[in-house]
Order: structure tokens, then sequence, then C-alpha cells
């Protein structure tokens, strides 16, 4: 069974949507917001964002 891992690398990205959260563990984005990406699993990504910090 696969995990969520830690990135090798640090790696970011930029919002380029608007995004409402659906669920308690998800994190509302607007376009332009930058996000820490912590870890990976089959395709989908921990996020940090620069006001969490």
């Amino acid at each position: 069974m696969s995990r969520w891992v830690p990135t090798k690398k640090e790696k970011y990205g930029v919002a380029i949507y608007n995004y409402d959260v659906r669920g308690d563990e998800e994190l509302s984005l607007q376009i332009g917001d930058t996000v820490h990406i912590l870890e990976t699993y089959e395709g989908m990504n921990t996020l940090m964002t620069q006001s969490t910090y």
C-alpha cells in the first residue's frame, strides 16, 4: 500500500484557479496564492500556504 511521502526537493506552486474548500482537510486558494508542496501520494499533494507559516 502506498503512503504519503515527503518530497525529495523543495517544491512550490502558484494557484492558477480559485478553489473553495469542500472538506475539512482541504485548502481554499485564490489565483496567485503560493503553496509549498510538502508530501505527495498518488498524484495528490499536501500543501502549506504562505499564510499558514
